[in-house]
């Protein structure tokens, strides 16, 4: 909640602008039109002479302010900290909805420490037991959508359910024609570097005649399928994780649940078969 200047009316009675204390007055400070990080240090200054005077209650006026940034946000949230720290009111008046849209984003009272209390220090079974569930619940969801799938590929065709292969030829399209031009100047590097790797040596033994028959047979049998799978996992893996993670993060997965669309079934299986 941010500390608002409840008005002179406001100040006669009792509550969040109530009385001041017998012999303590009411100073207004007027902010910079340029509250930004050159500006903000001279005003905190300015704040900072006037809490240490015999003023029960500084009113910050942001009127005038035109300019405002982040650090201008850390020096309101000093000013309100300070005030804290001497038993002093500081309130804000005359708030634009700019400023308001930076308040917006924060915690005024978790940010100047009002009410904030330390957390009690966990036991020896809380410190275990908050270093283990989250791993076992990634487990757990890494069993289900691995069965989930797996009952969908060998199962559910079996009950009628059928796999909806125009997903699965779009996957295809985008995992595997998609990684084709990549792997190919993959390889084409990969058996580069094995010819100048190798053929000054054979040389030496008037073997450098089988140079093209190692690259060839080593690229197309060994290096090809792993620099294929390290590349499908690379690029198209991470491509998969980003697209759900967005769907979840944009309550798409959850608009499919409402819809009685089964997420693992129509967005998991899929990219599983193209990927296989």
């Amino acid at each position: 909640m941010i500390p608002m200047d409840p008005g002179p009316e406001a100040n006669q009675g009792s509550g969040e602008g109530g009385s001041l204390p017998p012999g303590a007055g009411e100073v207004t400070l007027q902010a910079p039109s340029v509250l930004e990080t050159r500006g903000a240090q001279n005003f905190l200054k300015e704040v900072r002479k006037v809490l240490a005077g015999p003023a029960g209650r500084v009113i910050l006026d942001l009127g005038e302010v035109e300019e405002f940034d982040s650090a201008g946000l850390s020096v309101l949230v000093q000013a309100v900290f300070m005030g804290e720290e001497r038993s002093k009111q500081v309130r804000f008046s005359r708030v634009s909805p700019e400023i308001l849209d930076y308040f917006s984003l924060v915690s005024m009272e978790r940010l100047a420490g009002i009410g904030l209390e330390r957390p009690p220090r966990l036991g020896f079974v809380s410190f275990l037991g908050n270093l283990v569930m989250p791993g076992l619940e990634a487990l757990r969801l890494w069993f289900y959508v691995t069965v989930e799938t797996f009952w969908g590929v060998v199962v559910r065709p079996f009950k009628g359910e059928k796999i909806r292969w125009d997903r699965v030829v779009e996957e295809i399209s985008a995992v595997g024609a998609g990684a084709v031009p990549l792997i190919f100047l993959i390889g084409f590097l990969m058996g580069l570097i094995l010819v100048m790797q190798t053929a000054g040596s054979l040389r030496a033994f008037g073997a450098e005649v089988y140079v093209a028959d190692m690259v060839g047979i080593s690229i197309t049998r060994e290096i090809g399928p792993l620099m294929t799978a390290i590349l499908v996992a690379a690029r198209s893996g991470s491509s998969i994780a980003a697209e759900i993670g967005t769907m979840v993060v944009s309550e798409e997965v959850d608009a499919l649940k409402q819809m009685g669309i089964h997420p693992v079934r129509f967005l998991v299986l899929p990219k599983i078969v193209a990927l296989a």
